[in-house]
C-alpha cells in the first residue's frame, strides 16, 4: 500500500487532500482508513509544516479542491505541524503563504483541522483568522480528538461558516484509533527537588513517602488539560524504591525501570483551573446546567437556575431558589460521562477533591444549602453532599430525611476569602481539611443516597445512582448562593518512598518525566516506552530527578519501671526513663529524652538535644549545643501531674521552652502573653500568661492573666535568676507528642 504521495505534481485532479503529520501516535492505521476520492500528504515532523502544505499545493496541480484536512497535534489557538506551531501570534508571519493556499481552493472549500482543542476557548478567533486569510470555511474541534476512552472524539463541533463535509476516515477506523491528538506536557526541571529526610532505621509505618500530587505541584503544565502524573525512568540509592496506588496501604517495588520501561503514576487531573480564563464548563471536564422548577406544573425548565460569569482567575457562580444550577462531570440529559477519560473514584484506593470556594452571600431555608459539593463513588452506595452556608459547612443526611446532619457540622466563616477545601475520601470515611491544616474540619461515614427521587423534581436520571459522579453548585429550590469558585483538582493517592538498606547513610535518586495519560496507560503500568517523548507524546522532553537523604539511624534505649541509670551513645538516641527516679546520659549526638513518671535527672550532653521530664520534680541539664525543654502532658494543667522542673543551664537565646496549648490553654501568641517580673507577688497580678521572676528563677502560668493569683495556673519550672528572657525564647505548639511510640517523637530529626 502507497502511504504518501510522493511525486504529487503527477496529480492532475483531486477534490480532497488529506495532510497527516508523521509525529501522531499510529499515523498509518489512519491512512489506511481513509475512504476513497482522498489524496494523502504526509508530512515530515523535523520539516515546517506550513511550508511543506504550501509546496505540495503549489506544486501539483489540483484542480476544483474542495476540502483540505489536517490531520495534527493540536491544542487551544494552536496547530503543530511539522516542525512549527501555527497561532495567532505568529499568523502574521504565514500570512503569505495562507493567501497561497486560498488562490488553489475553491470558493466554497472548506478547511478541516483535526487537532485536540484547537477551537476550544479563545482558540476560535485563531479559526476565524485562517478563515478570514484563506477566504474559506474552517472547522475545527473545541476539545480532544481520537479514541473516546482517552476523552476524545470525532466530532470538529466548530465552523466559521456552513456545515463541513464530511470526515476523511471511515467510521471503524475513528472508533479504533487508540490515541488522541495532543500535545506533550511540559516539565518544570529547573528545581532542585528534596524529598522529607528519612533516618536509615525508619520504620516502615513511619515511612509514608510522599504524594506524587505533591511531588510534582505547580511543576507541570498542559496546554490541554489533561491529568497530570509521572513517568519513573530512574533510580539510585542502596535500598528500594516503592509506590503504593492506595495511599500507602499496600507497596509495591518499581523494580528495573529506564527510558523504555518506565512505571507511570497518576497524580492529579485539573477539572478547572480559573487561571487559564473562562468558566469550568470550557475545560473539557464539566458541563454547566442551569433549570427552573415549578412546582404547580411539576415541570422543570432548561433555564432560569442560576447564571455563570468568567471572573479574574475564576468564575462567578449566582444561583437562585427557582431551580438548579452548578457543574457536574455527567451530560444533563443522559447519564453518560461528559469524558469517558475521567478518573475513577475509587474509595478503596482513595482520593482527594480540591477546590477553592468563596461564598459571597447565600439564603436557606430547610436546611439548604445554596452551593454543595456532591461525590458519588465508583461504588455508587458510597457518597457525600456537604453544603457551604456563609457560617458553617455541613453534611447531608440519607434519604428520607435528606437534610442537614446535626453532628456532622463546623462553624465557619466561609465568606472572608477565597479557600483551598480538600475534601479527602478513603474506604468509609470522608473528611474535609480548610486551607491547608493537618487536622480535618469536618469528617464522617460516607452515606447511600441513591434512593433519591428524581422523579419528583422531574429529572431525567438520578444524579445520586451515577458512580464517579461529581457535582458543585445549587440542587435545591430552597436556598440560593453567589460564589467565586477557582479551581478544581482531583488527586489520587499514589505514593512514592525510599527504603534505605539497613545502615545506610547518604543519598538516594529518582527520575521522572511528565505524563499526561493520553496514551491509554493507567496508574501503575509498567514497561512503558518514553523514549519518544515531547512535541505530541504523552511524556515531556523535559526529566526532573528528585533527592531524599538517608541520615544515621536513631537508637532507642528504654529503661524500666525502677530506678535506672541510662546511657546513650555517640549517635542520635532516642532514651525511655519509663517509671522510677531515673539518671538519663543521651552522650553526643542529638538526643530524645523522655523521663517519665518519677522525680528524674535529664543529661542531654553534647547535640542539640530534646528534653521532656514528664511527671514529678525534675531536673534538666541541657548540655552543649540548642536543646529544647518540653512541658505540658496535652491535658488541662494540673500543677501535681506537672510537678515542677528545673533547667539548670537554660541559654537565652540558643535554647528554647516548648509548651503545649493543650495544657497552657490560655496561650494565644507568646508574644503577647509573657512578662518578667522580679517578685512572685508581682507574677500572681501580672496580665501575661507565661511569668519569669527573675529575683528567684521561677517561670509561672497565669491562667487567670490581670485576676488575682494564679487562677489554675502554678509555678511550673525553675531557671537561673538574673537571665535576660524574652518571649522569643518560648515556642507554643498545639500538642506534644508523649513519645509513647518511637515513629511519633517530639521533634523531626530527619
Amino acid at each position: 500500500m502507497k502511504l504518501a504521495v510522493n511525486n504529487i505534481s503527477t496529480i492532475q485532479i483531486q477534490t480532497s487532500i488529506v495532510f497527516i503529520d508523521t509525529a501522531i501516535a499510529d499515523y498509518k492505521s489512519l491512512i489506511a482508513g481513509i475512504k476513497p476520492g482522498n489524496t494523502v500528504v504526509t508530512l515530515d515532523p523535523k520539516k515546517d509544516g506550513v511550508t511543506q502544505i504550501t509546496e505540495s499545493l503549489k506544486t501539483a496541480k489540483f484542480k476544483s479542491v474542495h476540502s483540505v484536512h489536517i490531520v495534527s497535534h493540536g491544542s487551544e489557538g494552536c496547530l503543530q505541524l511539522g516542525s512549527s506551531y501555527l497561532s495567532s501570534t505568529n499568523l502574521d508571519a504565514y500570512a503569505n503563504q495562507l493567501q497561497q493556499w486560498a488562490d488553489i481552493l475553491n470558493d466554497d472549500a472548506n478547511i478541516l483541522l483535526y487537532g485536540c482543542d484547537v477551537a476550544s476557548g479563545e482558540g476560535t478567533k485563531f479559526v476565524q483568522q485562517i478563515s478570514q486569510v484563506t477566504g474559506v470555511t474552517v472547522t475545527a474541534s473545541t476539545d480532544k480528538t481520537g479514541c473516546a476512552a482517552l476523552g476524545g472524539n470525532w466530532d470538529l463541533d466548530f465552523s466559521s461558516g456552513k456545515v463541513a463535509p464530511a470526515l476523511a476516515f471511515w467510521p471503524e477506523v475513528m472508533e479504533a484509533y487508540n490515541s488522541v491528538l495532543n500535545t506533550a506536557p511540559v516539565l518544570d526541571s529547573s528545581n532542585d527537588l528534596t524529598l522529607p529526610t528519612i533516618r536509615s532505621n525508619i520504620s516502615t509505618a513511619s515511612n509514608t513517602g510522599v504524594l506524587v500530587a505533591d511531588l510534582i505541584k505547580d511543576l507541570i503544565s498542559d496546554q490541554d488539560n489533561d491529568r497530570q502524573g509521572i513517568a519513573v525512568t530512574g533510580q539510585t540509592g542502596n535500598g528500594t524504591w516503592q509506590y503504593s496506588l492506595n495511599g500507602g496501604d499496600t507497596w509495591l517495588n518499581f523494580g528495573a525501570v529506564s527510558e523504555t520501561g518506565a512505571t507511570v503514576l497518576a497524580a492529579s487531573t485539573p477539572l478547572y483551573k480559573g487561571s487559564l480564563g473562562g468558566e469550568p464548563d470550557k475545560q473539557g471536564w464539566f458541563q454547566f446546567g442551569s433549570a427552573a422548577y415549578n412546582p404547580d406544573l411539576n415541570r422543570t425548565f432548561p433555564f432560569g437556575g442560576g447564571i455563570q460569569t468568567a471572573t479574574v482567575g475564576g468564575t462567578n457562580l449566582v444561583t437562585t431558589r427557582l431551580g438548579f444550577a452548578g457543574y457536574s462531570n455527567y451530560n444533563a440529559i443522559q447519564p453518560i460521562l461528559l469524558n469517558d477519560a475521567f478518573p475513577v473514584l475509587n474509595r478503596n484506593q482513595g482520593f482527594t477533591l480540591s477546590f477553592d470556594l468563596k461564598i459571597n452571600s447565600e439564603l436557606n431555608e430547610n436546611d439548604r444549602a445554596g452551593f454543595s459539593v456532591l461525590v458519588v463513588t465508583s461504588d455508587k452506595t458510597k457518597a457525600i453532599e456537604l453544603g457551604f452556608w456563609s457560617d458553617e459547612i455541613w453534611a447531608q443526611t440519607e434519604p428520607p430525611e435528606f437534610t442537614r446532619s446535626e453532628t456532622e457540622q463546623v462553624s465557619r466563616d466561609t465568606t472572608t476569602e477565597l479557600t483551598r477545601y480538600d475534601l479527602t475520601i478513603k474506604g468509609d470515611t470522608y473528611s474535609l481539611f480548610a486551607a491547608g491544616e493537618e487536622t480535618a474540619i469536618l469528617t464522617g461515614s460516607l452515606r447511600d443516597y441513591t434512593t433519591f427521587d428524581e422523579l419528583v423534581f422531574t429529572l431525567p436520571y438520578n444524579p445520586y445512582e451515577q458512580p464517579n459522579l461529581i457535582f458543585l453548585g445549587d440542587r435545591t429550590t430552597n436556598a440560593e448562593a453567589d460564589v467565586t469558585l477557582s479551581q478544581v483538582e482531583l488527586q489520587t493517592n499514589t505514593r512514592v518512598r525510599f527504603v534505605p538498606n539497613s545502615g545506610f547513610e547518604g543519598t538516594a535518586d529518582i527520575q521522572f518525566r511528565a505524563w499526561d495519560g493520553t496514551d491509554g496507560g493507567f496508574n501503575g503500568a509498567i514497561g512503558v516506552d518514553t523514549s519518544n517523548n515531547g512535541g505530541i507524546t504523552p511524556f515531556s522532553s523535559e526529566s526532573e530527578t528528585a533527592r531524599i537523604t538517608v541520615n544515621s539511624p536513631i537508637n532507642v534505649i528504654t529503661g524500666t519501671d525502677g530506678n535506672d541509670r541510662l546511657f546513650g551513645t555517640n549517635s542520635n538516641d532516642i532514651i525511655y526513663g519509663l517509671a522510677g527516679d531515673d539518671i538519663i546520659f543521651g552522650g553526643a549526638g542529638d538526643d530524645i529524652i523522655f523521663g517519665g513518671a518519677g522525680n528524674d535527672r535529664l543529661f542531654g550532653d553534647a547535640g542539640n538535644d530534646h528534653l521532656y521530664g514528664g511527671s514529678g520534680n525534675n531536673t534538666l541539664y541541657g548540655g552543649q549545643g540548642n536543646d529544647s525543654f518540653y512541658f505540658g502532658d496535652n491535658q488541662v494543667f494540673v500543677s501535681p501531674n506537672l510537678g515542677v522542673d528545673t533547667i539548670s543551664d537554660f541559654v537565652v537565646g540558643n535554647d528554647k521552652i516548648v509548651l503545649s496549648k493543650a495544657t497552657f490553654a490560655v496561650l494565644d501568641s507568646i508574644l503577647d502573653d509573657f512578662m518578667v517580673v522580679e517578685r512572685d507577688s508581682a507574677a500572681a497580678n501580672s496580665s501575661a500568661a507565661i511569668v519569669y521572676n527573675s529575683g528567684n528563677g521561677r517561670l509561672f502560668y497565669n491562667q487567670n492573666r490581670a485576676g488575682s493569683g494564679f487562677g489554675s495556673g502554678a509555678h511550673f519550672a525553675t531557671l537561673s535568676r538574673g537571665l535576660n528572657l524574652t518571649a522569643h525564647d518560648f515556642i507554643v505548639q498545639d500538642t506534644i507528642d508523649l513519645g509513647q511510640t518511637v515513629s511519633n517523637y517530639i521533634p523531626d530529626l530527619g
